[in-house]
């Protein structure tokens, strides 16, 4: 409660990660191996235990656990009462945290895409409503935030979540965009191997058919990530270069959305690319962070994102997706500001239509340098701006 307090003073909000999935074996309600309580107590050894019904179990004694992980037995929402304690009742555990004196300011939920979706009992689209009423009847402006690595669209109608966890419209696309093998995909042996470089049209589809299913309030509350504690930091990933690296950020900031910085990568905090414990490594707090690249960067951007009014409430269009060179713009009737990011090995010559924009954005002085002080070699023809791109670099430019 007092850190709660003292973080709204400063203008922090903060969210509680949560798994109501499931729960762990040494759970009370579950409490297999008696590790914290006595074995009576709880499900598994005690068949008339209240909290039977909150699980799944066979005639042997056997449960169902999630994703067959023994010691994460799975929740099981036919139980009325289970929903009263999670969501329902003014004390239950989502409202909670929301009421005084903690006054928090949302939920991530863990493993949201397989919650209340236990083979022939598909509950997910009946609970997510009521978790989310019972939610915003404590908070309206509580944040609804749900892990999902895929195509989740079906959740952001309007009534469930308020974001995934934009893993399929921002991290994925981009990163395999400069060059790594599809995360998602790459956890199975089978693909991991699978070499396929990604072209700029690719990357246009992938993010403009997510975009396009979504509403223009629900597009921007994405929660848009590069890194996460489950995803090998693309930094400490020899094999994506600084100017990479640049391209992947700037794109983080100017997508629609909201940009997600992950702990550290503003400090180009150390890590490994072979495990999950490779990507959390404790923040550098004696490392001089403010004069790194990464943190000069990352400020920028910050300032542009949460200053200029395209990158709020802007539209957004696909200018150029051809070879490996995509380009975008965000933009009101005032102002323009288009994102180019190569992955080419190779320069290539973009063709930037200006003219769409109107005709005072067609006849505007050629920019110098991009607002990321990154010199340009451009010139405008015919309410077309030029830009030549060498291999691999981004700008970000303000017509």
């Amino acid at each position: 409660a007092e850190l709660t307090q003292e973080l709204h003073k400063n203008g922090i909000r903060i969210i509680l990660d949560v798994s109501i999935n499931h729960t762990g074996i040494a759970n009370r309600w579950f409490n297999r191996d008696g590790t914290f309580f006595p074995k009576l107590e709880g499900a598994f050894n005690n068949p008339e235990s209240p909290e039977r019904e909150f699980y799944f179990f066979g005639a042997d004694n056997s449960y169902k656990a999630w994703f067959d992980v023994p010691t994460l037995p799975t929740l099981n929402y036919t139980s009325q009462k289970l929903r009263d304690v999670i969501y329902k009742n003014p004390d239950s555990l989502v409202k909670k945290w929301l009421k005084a004196p903690y006054c928090t300011d949302g939920w991530r939920f863990d493993v949201a895409d397989t919650m209340a979706r236990n083979n022939e009992i598909q509950l997910h689209h009946t609970i997510w409503p009521e978790i989310r009423k019972s939610i915003k009847e404590e908070n309206r402006d509580a944040y609804i935030l749900a892990e999902d690595w895929s195509d989740c669209t079906e959740f952001l109608n309007g009534d469930e979540w308020d974001s995934q966890m934009n893993y399929y419209g921002s991290c994925r696309p981009v990163r395999q965009f400069y060059g790594q093998t599809d995360i998602f995909t790459g956890r199975e042996k089978e693909l991991r191997n699978v070499s396929y470089k990604m072209t700029a049209k690719d990357l246009s589809e992938q993010i403009t058919l997510f975009l396009s299913r979504l509403s223009f309030a629900v597009r921007q509350l994405q929660f848009n990530l590069l890194d996460s504690h489950d995803v090998p930091r693309l930094h400490n990933d020899r094999s994506i270069s600084k100017d990479s690296l640049r391209g992947a950020v700037t794109m983080l900031f100017t997508l629609p959305g909201c940009a997600s910085i992950y702990y550290g990568d503003e400090a180009e905090i150390d890590g490994t690319v072979e495990s999950m414990e490779g990507c959390r490594y404790p923040m550098p707090w004696n490392k001089d962070i403010e004069s790194t690249d990464s943190f000069k960067l990352y400020s920028a951007l910050s300032k542009i994102k949460t200053t200029e009014a395209a990158f709020k409430d802007g539209g957004f269009k696909v200018l150029w997706d051809n070879d490996y060179v995509f380009a975008f713009a965000r933009f009101t009737p005032e102002e323009v500001f288009v994102t180019v990011c190569s992955a080419d090995t190779s320069s290539r010559k973009i063709e930037i239509p200006a003219y769409i924009f109107g005709k005072s954005f067609a006849q505007k002085p050629v920019p110098e340098k991009d607002v990321l002080g990154a010199e340009l070699h451009s010139e405008m023809k015919d309410g077309v701006l030029l830009v030549e791109v060498p291999a691999g670099k981004s700008y970000l430019i303000k017509l």
